[in-house]
């Protein structure tokens, strides 16, 4: 075979124009974005934190979804992620919209998992038309083109090469710039904000170890120098991981082990997919006939790729990756299959909540993609073929069968002219419906909260952060557990839902939660009205606005408070009929820390109001209980006329505060002080790595080119 010299740049810039080629409508097109999540959740969350910065703040807290949440410890918004962290910077800057950065944000992580696991096969020493093959069915393939509305995971999954050659680096001996490659690897797909793809980087160069192993006989110890290079990369994300974790057992997440079987998994049949791409309909919604999400119906990576991929598995490098793909094609399978039923029901549910097995789809398909490289390489050392051209005709051919086949399609672009979705200016497409919603909540500072009665107008919870239109609802699986107890309160579910409509209109909790208009697609039945203190209001563009007659400012004295010493209490007498919070708050506390029960009046003003810090003016002529009805979360401090005072659990999910009597100033701020010292463990574990890499003499990182044979870089 001929000799085999890459050109420089020509397959970066092939794999740049492959992926630019595929995501063309959303890149070149302001019509065109990305679908589902990818607007509902991404660009509402990087949306707020740009307007932070704007402001010169760190985006520590929401205050437009579920009377409030933190943003910091919400790992969706993978505020800490420095391409993340770059897009939403750079659209405070420009005044750019910021879904134009996140769009292009997506369309570099697919570049750069194909330009890793073109270094992947590389280094397993093929050519550089059967590495660029491999990388192009990687990063055009199943996962990313089906999985382009989860922004996390798509970033997450770009890591995943890059995990897996510096396995293959280390299996050969301690190495510390791959080392440190893995750990970094590893840390950026958590802080990504998709923990579950970070859960299949990890479990598959654990797999990927254990294969080599296996097949090659590879020294042992390179499972230890993964586990202490997966220890390495929660030091580097702690900032992100510890947070995250506090919330996470304070919120609904806590209970998924409720709802879920053992841990999910991939519908078999959707298998099909890998020789038939629209098999079920994946092409048009509508007529979607698989089984649950189509986004995990989806692993079309091309027909000659299947041909590549079967010539590859009989090729004596490719036995560890062979075993490692049956192995993470099985673990994606989950509940489906006995092993996996088996194996996930016996984990603790503290981890069995954070493992959704169906994301080890990229991790099978990326093992696809190197045995396809592989199979490409044998192919091309065929003596009767004109390797060449024969090679770089089937890379043209692996391109455009991808770009023809999965580009365009409904689960990786959606037109703004059919679905015009939430911008800044409009709400689905309509600016005076958005106005006149704004006009009604911006009357008041800070303004009033909205809620809905039907779970299709949900967007206004969800896109929240882009109307700036607050909401006593949001939809999030990291939803403040006490908030959704308060919300049971007028609506029938279960402790981990994440979305309750108002359903009971008569409920004083409506009150509570500063709600002063509710949201309804149809006029509201008498009946249902009746008892309540609903008006209608004004009709807006399918929407009818009812006013609530009897709600409570954001920040109220009571007359009484009932003392309870845990939130089921408290819950309890929020959901019985006789509450009634303006006159009266439950508050938790233990006796001899409680305020006092006879209790003064007073008025409050609000001097200035900011996400993570308020201040107000209070007067009362004697002692008194001041009730906040934004959400109370660990790290929110109050000082009366600045001195530090307890915030108390009010009503199972608010604030409140006892004060003396007279004139006082109240400032409420936000100061997590689990993020400043996980920070500072995450700053401490980077300017080692640092010291490792250039305060040391330097280590060979090595040749590429080298052979999957055991003898790796030392």
């Amino acid at each position: 075979m001929k000799s085999d010299r890459a050109p420089r740049y020509l397959p970066y810039l092939f794999l740049a124009a492959a992926v630019l080629i595929f995501h063309r409508h959303v890149l070149f097109d302001s019509n065109y974005t990305f679908p589902w999540d990818f607007r509902t959740v991404h660009v509402p969350l990087a949306q707020l934190m740009a307007d932070s910065f704007r402001r010169r703040e760190w985006p520590l807290w929401n205050p437009y979804m579920y009377a409030g949440m933190p943003v910091f410890a919400n790992i969706q918004a993978a505020s800490f992620y420095p391409p993340m962290l770059a897009a939403v910077v750079l659209s405070a800057l420009t005044g750019i919209r910021v879904d134009g950065f996140l769009e292009w944000d997506l369309a570099f992580h697919v570049m750069i998992a194909g330009v890793f696991t073109y270094w992947l096969l590389r280094y397993l020493h093929t050519s550089w038309t059967a590495a660029l093959t491999g990388a192009l069915i990687y990063s055009l393939g199943g996962f990313f083109a089906a999985q382009a509305e989860h922004l996390g995971a798509v970033s997450g999954a770009a890591w995943l090469p890059l995990a897996w050659l510096s396995v293959l680096h280390l299996r050969s001996g301690w190495n510390r710039i791959w080392f440190l490659a893995l750990s970094a690897s590893v840390a950026m797909s958590i802080l990504a904000g998709l923990p579950q793809v970070a859960v299949s980087v990890i479990a598959s160069s654990f797999l990927l170890g254990a294969s080599s192993w296996v097949a090659n006989r590879t020294r042992g110890r390179v499972a230890g120098w993964i586990v202490l290079a997966t220890i390495g990369a929660g030091l580097f994300a702690a900032v992100q991981i510890v947070p995250t974790i506090e919330l996470t057992w304070a919120s609904i997440a806590q209970y998924r082990a409720d709802y879920m079987d053992t841990g999910g998994g991939i519908w078999p049949p959707s298998l099909l997919t890998l020789f038939l791409p629209n098999h079920f309909d994946a092409f048009d919604p509508a007529k979607y006939r698989g089984h649950g999400d189509l986004t995990f119906t989806y692993f079309y990576c091309g027909l000659v790729s299947i041909a590549f991929v079967i010539a590859g598995v009989f090729r004596k490098l490719s036995a560890p990756f062979s075993i490692l793909t049956f192995a993470c094609g099985l673990w994606m399978l989950g509940d489906y299959t006995w092993i996996g039923k088996a194996v996930f029901i016996r984990l603790p549910v503290s981890i069995r909540i954070g493992i959704h097995p169906e994301f080890m789809m990229c991790a099978f398909l990326l093992g696809l993609a190197v045995l396809a490289g592989l199979g490409a390489d044998r192919l091309a050392s065929w003596p009767r073929l004109k390797w060449r051209w024969t090679s770089r005709m089937a890379v043209v051919a692996v391109a455009a069968d991808l770009i023809l086949t999965s580009s365009a399609r409904p689960m990786n672009q959606v037109s703004r002219l059919v679905e015009p979705g939430v911008t800044s200016e409009a709400f689905d497409g309509s600016r005076e419906l958005l106005d006149g919603v704004r006009k009604l909540s911006w009357s008041s500072q800070p303004p009033w909260r909205i809620d809905v009665n039907d779970r299709s107008l949900l967007g206004w919870a969800v896109e929240s952060p882009v109307t700036r239109v607050p909401s006593a609802d949001g939809h999030d699986p990291l939803a403040l557990e006490r908030i959704i107890q308060a919300r049971l309160a007028f609506a029938q579910g279960y402790r981990w839902g994440s979305s309750y409509p108002v359903e009971n209109l008569r409920s004083p909790v409506i009150d509570l939660m500063n709600v002063r208009y509710l949201l309804s697609r149809n006029a509201i039945e008498p009946t249902q009205l009746s008892g309540s203190s609903l008006e209608l209001l004004t009709i807006l563009p399918g929407h009818w606005v009812y006013e609530n007659k009897n709600v409570l400012p954001r920040f109220f004295f009571v007359s009484k408070i009932r003392v309870v010493s845990d939130m089921e209490i408290a819950a309890h007498i929020l959901h019985s009929s006789d509450f009634d919070p303006h006159r009266e708050a439950v508050v938790e506390a233990k006796e001899n820390s409680a305020p006092p029960s006879e209790l003064a009046s007073g008025t409050v003003q609000v001097r200035s109001y900011a996400p993570s810090r308020i201040e107000l003016e209070a007067d009362s002529p004697g002692a008194s209980f001041l009730v906040a009805s934004d959400a109370n979360y660990p790290g929110w401090e109050a000082l009366v006329d600045g001195r530090p005072t307890p915030i108390y659990y009010a009503d199972v999910a608010f604030r409140g505060i006892s004060l003396p009597g007279g004139r006082h100033t109240v400032v409420m701020r936000l100061v997590p002080r689990i993020l400043y010292w996980s920070l500072a463990v995450t700053v401490c574990a980077w300017l080692i790595a640092g010291w490792m890499v250039f305060g040391r003499p330097r280590q060979r990182i090595g040749d590429a080119n080298q052979r999957f044979t055991g003898r790796g870089t030392a």
